[in-house]
């Protein structure tokens, strides 16, 4: 969507291609890091 909106002229829609992208980006690194984040959380928390 990004690359067919910047080639058509339309910024807009390059624009949400771009957003759309870095959001994806953000979920898959969540997701993929989610294991270390709750040990971590788990980790402090035994720390009380």
């Amino acid at each position: 969507m990004g690359a067919f909106g910047h080639y058509s002229g339309n910024f807009q829609q390059s624009y949400n291609g771009r957003k759309g992208v870095m959001v994806a980006g953000l979920a898959a690194l969540l997701t993929g890091g989610a294991s270390q984040i709750v040990r971590f959380f788990v980790g402090q928390g035994s720390q009380f």
